[in-house]
């Protein structure tokens, strides 16, 4: 006698071919596949088929493994290089304290340097005026070359 839901055969499911999804009847022959759930739910696993029940208009939905296998070893190969970026991240954290002691010692060495330089400027005496006095004078005997050659070219 067929049974009236998938868990009416103390949890195996029978053929899928057999289960009829209008009525929910599912005949007491053969079981094949193993229940899933009590919601017409059940993957029956056939080589490189699986089916899997859902009632709908057009029966049990039927879905090739082989489409599965193809992008798993593009999820392999994703997952490595995933792994490899991980890894050099995870070395250059490893090597995080040496590289701060390093820029810290560079650091060091910059700032000593500059010390240094700093206490072999010298002083230059005087004050702006007195600067900008000798510039005025400089600028004035330069004004005096630059007529003596004109004149001279003139001549």
């Amino acid at each position: 006698m067929a049974g009236r839901y998938p868990w009416d055969h103390n949890g195996w499911w029978t053929e899928p071919s057999l289960f009829n999804v209008n009525t929910g009847l599912v005949p007491q022959s053969t079981a094949c596949g193993m229940l899933i759930g009590p919601l017409y739910y059940f993957v029956f696993r056939c080589c490189s088929l699986i089916v899997v029940g859902l009632p709908g208009p057009n029966g049990l939905v039927r879905i090739n493994t082989e489409d599965f296998r193809f992008p798993k070893s593009g999820v392999y190969t994703q997952l490595e290089e995933c792994n490899a970026e991980l890894d050099l991240e995870k070395q250059k954290l490893a090597d995080l304290p040496n590289a701060i002691e390093e820029q810290k010692s560079r650091l060091r060495s910059a700032i000593k340097n500059v010390a240094d330089m700093t206490k072999s400027l010298k002083i230059i005496p005087g004050t702006d005026a007195q600067d900008i006095q000798a510039i005025e004078e400089v600028d004035q005997i330069r004004q005096r070359a630059l007529s003596a050659i004109q004149r001279y070219l003139s001549q």
